[in-house]
């Protein structure tokens, strides 16, 4: 898969190369191995769920697995519960008269998307101190504690789903 994944990324850049000021942009998604012709079929249908998927929720990588968004497939399927586990997970951070709200949520992805306040803050072009207070704020807010690891689970599949559904 690996070598797949690396294809991808060298014929985004030769695209980009390329096509100038047009910025084409090249993006794949990576079906399973299923034997015989029903495998095609089903390894196609899971490259195009991976593209669909993986195209919101990593906008930035051309290139998605499915393997790596199944857990969010499978939650995205019944919209309902998905909603109520972003509502419950996020619960007031979601609410736009929350003060600054899409800061926190940038800060909060940013933090569990590099597990670091510096390198965070690094991503977010902030000071340190600025990421701890937003990471304080959040703490206060979401009432409960953003470094276990069930909690950075939890945070993290409620923010996938988020853009998903």
């Amino acid at each position: 898969m690996d070598g797949a994944r690396n294809f991808v990324t060298q014929l985004h850049k030769e695209a980009v190369n390329r096509s100038g000021p047009a910025r084409a942009r090249v993006r794949a998604g990576i079906g399973g191995y299923h034997p015989g012709l029903r495998g095609i079929s089903r390894s196609y249908l899971e490259a195009q769920q991976a593209i669909e998927a993986g195209r919101k929720l990593r906008p930035d990588d051309v290139s998605h697995k499915h393997d790596e968004v199944i857990p969010h497939l499978v939650l995205a399927q019944n919209p309902r519960l998905a909603e109520r586990f972003v509502a419950h997970t996020l619960g007031p951070l979601l609410d736009p008269k929350t003060r600054n709200r899409e800061q926190l949520l940038d800060t909060l992805e940013a933090y569990l998307t590099t597990g670091s306040v510096k390198d965070a803050a690094g991503a977010l072009n902030l000071h340190r101190h600025t990421v701890l207070y937003r990471l304080d704020k959040l703490r206060e807010i979401l009432g409960g504690e953003l470094d276990t690891p069930a909690s950075r689970l939890r945070l993290q599949l409620a923010l996938d789903l988020r853009k998903l559904i």
